[in-house]
């Protein structure tokens, strides 16, 4: 959540510059932290449904994948 919040506050800050060159390298980084933070929410629901005593089939699971 912290890189999520920088890369806004970067882009904040070129929207407020009207620097559009920014704003345009910067949309790339949105889209894979956007990207990323799904994954890992999806990750952590898996991990939440498994429950505790799941976890090694779980592990087992995810290195497979």
């Amino acid at each position: 959540m912290e890189v999520t919040r920088r890369i806004n506050d970067l882009m904040t800050l070129a929207i407020s510059q009207k620097d559009y060159l920014g704003q345009d390298f910067l949309r790339w980084f949105v889209t894979e932290q956007l990207e990323e933070v799904t994954t890992m929410e999806n990750m952590l629901k898996i991990v939440q449904q498994a429950g505790e005593r799941n976890l090694i089939m779980l592990e087992a699971y995810l290195i497979h994948d």
